[in-house]
């Protein structure tokens, strides 16, 4: 049997005319394009930040076809953050993985002269950057962690390399990444990650696991990563999705993901597990998106700096896959009349406040959006109308089959 398995490799080995078909499934090739190493990849992520530093997107190494997206949003490269950035870090935090192609920047921007967090990915393909995924946080009323940029500083753990008997296999250190985002899922005091006794988290360049640290206020009730955990403090995470692991570093324990966090707040009162009553920051449904490296040591997870911004609830991330087409369907145009319609949104609205979304006459195929963002229905508003005001707009039109609905709504107080 071993001689036929040899035999049949070396066949393999020197027939390159056959038909590719032994490929792993979604991959466009058995052998993977390793051209560009990782003093290749962080030199092609340092050209993109001096090019975006000097608001020159020509002066970075793009490919012709370059999609560039800023907190998931497609944009023309050399808009968003290229037209107002006036200045970068002269130095972020850098990853690259030369197995995907892949390399990340973390840091901080300056635009028209206020302070930015900024994460960037970048990919690599024929020594040009064709793939571009930023997220930028910028200082708002809305409650989220925000540091100093003039004293952030990225541990440099991030960078050492370690020796063989600390490190993983590239399928346990995504194993290990993804029990974070398993564990502050519903987190309700299971732990499901290692972590180091050390471990300690950067968010938007402020520690979030030290009520105290480096001078800098936190913004926890307890220190450490896994004590917040077991304390359940966030719960409010309905799910953590679209979770995507572009970076692993074997040599260095390094893992980049990106994903969502889903806030619905469909109640904004809970217990931690000491008994104390927590209150959510925000009252509505809300998601942020997200850059965040893991730095993994002797399988266990002892450093974390993430980028992170509030985006429409359910907001799909474009480099997850295409997004879905609306559905196509046709409709007896007379099915119902004005009267109907203007019906069909009272019972609508009045479904909003009961939360029995499944008591209207649904559509076979049904597309519905909130605030511009495709979601489910029975998810968001729907679950944090508590009233609806009085005397409603409405405007119902039988030819084209359409009724639109305004009045003030009660959510969570």
């Amino acid at each position: 049997m071993r001689r036929i398995g040899l035999f049949a490799a070396a066949l393999a080995a020197v027939a390159p005319l056959a038909p590719v078909g032994a490929q792993a499934p979604g991959e466009p090739s058995a052998v993977a394009d390793i051209s560009c190493d990782r003093a290749c990849l962080i030199g092609a992520v340092r050209g993109y930040v001096d090019a975006l530093r000097a608001r020159d997107p020509a002066a970075a190494p793009l490919a012709e076809d370059a999609v560039f997206t800023e907190n998931n949003v497609i944009l023309p490269v050399g808009k968003g953050l290229w037209g107002s950035v006036t200045d970068v870090d002269k130095t972020g935090l850098e990853v690259a993985d030369p197995l995907t192609g892949n390399a990340a920047w973390f840091g901080s921007v300056r635009e028209n002269g206020q302070p930015a967090i900024f994460a960037v990915r970048v990919h690599v393909q024929g020594g040009k950057i064709d793939q571009i995924e930023s997220v930028v946080h910028r200082k708002t009323a809305l409650p989220a962690p925000f540091g100093n940029t003039e004293n952030m500083t990225h541990d440099p753990a991030f960078n050492e390399v370690l020796p063989p008997e600390q490190r993983r296999p590239r399928e346990r250190l995504r194993a290990i990444a993804d029990s974070y985002f398993d564990t502050v899922e519903l987190n309700d005091g299971q732990v499901f990650a290692p972590f180091d006794e050390d471990c300690g988290r950067l968010e938007n360049g402020i520690s979030t696991t030290s009520r105290a640290r480096d001078g800098v206020q936190g913004f926890t009730l307890v220190d450490g990563c896994e004590a917040q955990f077991k304390l359940g403090i966030y719960r409010i995470n309905k799910r953590i999705r679209e979770r995507l692991y572009p970076i692993i570093d074997v040599e260095r324990g390094v893992v980049v993901a990106s994903g969502f966090f889903d806030h619905a707040n469909e109640w904004d009162r809970y217990l931690l597990t000491d008994g104390r009553e927590m209150k959510t920051a925000l009252k509505w449904p809300n998601s942020i998106t997200l850059l965040e490296a893991f730095r993994i040591k002797d399988a266990k997870i002892s450093r974390i700096e993430a980028v992170f911004t509030y985006v429409p609830y359910f907001m799909h991330n474009p480099w997850a896959g295409p997004d879905s087409s609306p559905p196509k369907y046709k409709v007896d145009p007379s099915a119902c009349d004005a009267a109907c319609l203007t019906s069909l949104a009272n019972a609508t609205m009045a479904a909003y406040v009961s939360k029995d979304w499944n008591s209207l006459p649904w559509a076979d195929a049904v597309g519905y959006a909130e605030n511009s963002v495709g979601i489910r229905v029975g998810e968001s508003i729907w679950w944090t109308v508590t009233a609806d005001g009085a005397k409603p707009l409405i405007v119902a039109e039988a030819q084209p089959r359409k009724a639109g609905w305004s009045r003030r709504l009660v959510v969570h107080t």
